[in-house]
């Protein structure tokens, strides 16, 4: 599983959790490092902050898309 947000804070609590419960979770903190790993790990699942800053969450989900 994936995270892309911006707030560390708020990923670094929902990594924790997720491990808690089994998952192997990736974390980025900023778009670009968002989508290079996406391509480099090819996550199950990507939980995305839609309101991040310089590339919107909606932008990353079409760039993920291609």
């Amino acid at each position: 599983m994936l995270l892309i947000g911006d707030d560390k804070e708020t990923t670094s609590s929902l990594n924790k959790a997720l491990n808690k419960y089994g998952f192997e979770v990736f974390t980025a903190n900023t778009n670009w490092e968002g989508l290079h790993l996406v391509r480099e790990q090819d996550p199950d699942a990507v939980l995305l902050d839609l309101m991040m800053l310089e590339m919107g969450g909606w932008q990353i989900l079409k760039e993920i898309h291609l």
